[in-house]
């Protein structure tokens, strides 16, 4: 027969709750670093320790087992300070996380529809060529910024006036206000992802060419001379004032009469879109 070893029932006892705290403290560490994927239960993994017996001595080869008192975890939340949960609000947790996420997906998903409905809508009024309005957001890299039913749509700045060339003043002017655009150019990923790009251009030229007619007069500026003439942007609009009316007298010579930057008034004789 073997020989026993007496050994105190208090030692013992303490011996087996630091095992067992250890165990359920790196249960729960694995647990959150999986994001609170699986409850674990708290066990000590291969326990051979030995028990005392109702003489206080240990029967070799015996297991023990674990305390009736229901088990703590102890979580480190921060240096220096140590959180204690039950198994019972460890589990609460966990509920509490699948409730949050599924949340989180059921409102990406009416996010989606109402963002596919708004893209849909779009496509009709490129279709159809019809207009509608776009608050601006904010200024971005290489335009603007607004939004159409929770769509991103993108106005370019070469797409906000007549001009392509727009100052950086006038583009800032325009957070916050809302202006009439069109559809220029629908995107969509493999991912889903969709959004639009309009244009406020187009609107505008078709103003200028419904309002424009034979004899209007406009100011201008001039930005080029040529041999045969010169070259004024009307709001956008390139015009080109031959040399035979830019001088009431016979010139040869254009930039003898205008130079590059000049201001100058000017009458339609002819409009060709």
């Amino acid at each position: 027969m073997s020989d026993v070893t007496p050994t105190s029932s208090e030692n013992l006892q303490e011996n087996l709750q630091e095992n067992q705290a250890e165990n359920l403290q790196e249960n729960l560490q694995e647990n959150l670093q999986e994001n609170l994927q699986e409850p674990a239960t708290p066990t000590t993994e291969g326990s051979t320790s030995e028990a005392p017996t109702a003489e206080g001595t240990i029967a070799e080869g015996t297991s023990s087992e674990a305390p009736t008192a229901s088990p703590v975890v102890h979580v480190s939340a921060a240096v220096g300070s140590v959180v204690t949960i039950t198994p019972e609000e460890f589990a609460a947790a966990q509920e509490a996380e699948k409730a949050r996420r599924e949340e989180e997906r059921k409102r990406k998903d009416e996010e989606r529809k109402v963002r596919d409905e708004a893209f849909a809508t779009l496509a009709k009024y490129k279709e159809e060529g019809t207009a509608f309005d776009v608050v601006i957001e904010e200024r971005v890299k290489g335009g603007l910024r607004g939004d159409f039913g929770a769509l991103r749509v993108f106005l370019p700045a070469s797409h906000y006036g007549m001009r392509k060339n727009v100052p950086e003043e006038e583009l800032n002017q325009a957070i916050g206000q809302t202006v009439r655009v069109k559809v220029h150019e629908l995107q969509s990923d493999d991912a889903g992802y969709k959004s639009a790009v309009v244009t406020r251009r187009d609107i505008l030229l078709e103003d200028f060419w419904n309002g424009v007619e034979k004899g209007a007069t406009f100011e201008g500026v001039v930005t080029s001379v040529t041999t045969f003439g010169a070259f004024v942007n009307i709001g956008g609009i390139e015009g080109l004032v031959h040399v035979s009316r830019l001088s009431r007298s016979r010139i040869d010579d254009p930039t003898s009469v205008v130079k590059k930057g000049d201001k100058m008034k000017v009458t339609i004789v002819e409009a060709d879109r």
